[in-house]
């Protein structure tokens, strides 16, 4: 029974572990867009470089878009 419930914590903490960056990426998207909507590109682009960095496959996406479109 102890097994079952260590392996419940350790899930959960990986969980709540991988959940923390996820709402920093969300936030510093959220971020890009509302910089895009103003016309600040470039920092679109600078949040979108670091999270692509990171490994965001959303943000390595749009700053396809935004090379691919000049």
């Amino acid at each position: 029974m102890f097994k079952k419930m260590r392996w419940q914590v350790v899930a959960l903490v990986l969980a709540l572990a991988g959940a923390i960056p996820l709402a920093q990426a969300t936030d510093d998207m959220s971020k890009s867009f509302d910089a895009v909507e103003a016309g600040k590109f470039d920092r679109a682009v600078s949040i979108w470089k670091a999270l692509a960095e990171k490994g965001d496959a959303q943000a390595q996406f749009n700053l396809g878009l935004m090379y691919h479109g000049g």
